[in-house]
């Protein structure tokens, strides 16, 4: 269980996000252009993420996930549903 990531940042939407500036500016293009009603006040940025299924216990609403990069393996994400037989890749 748990994760496994290379690197792992956490952006604050709406505050200085210092040497970082320029990737929450991206970063709040992108959510501008998928949901400009998404309000969210953090944004985690990996690199490498591998996880184990796992309910947040502190979200109180849906998730946005983007895999961006050059893959010939991997890149994928996978969502399961509540019962065994539903699997979103």
């Amino acid at each position: 269980a748990g994760m496994q990531t290379q690197q792992y940042l956490v952006l604050h939407r709406g505050k200085v996000n210092e040497g970082y500036d320029t990737l929450a500016r991206c970063i709040d293009d992108v959510l501008a252009w998928a949901d400009p009603d998404f309000g969210c006040n953090m944004v985690a940025v990996t690199k490498d993420f591998q996880g184990s299924p796992h309910i947040d216990a502190s979200d109180v609403t849906y998730q946005y996930a983007v895999s961006i990069g050059d893959f010939a393996v991997g890149g994928e994400l996978c969502v399961e549903g509540e019962h065994a037989d539903e699997v979103w890749v």
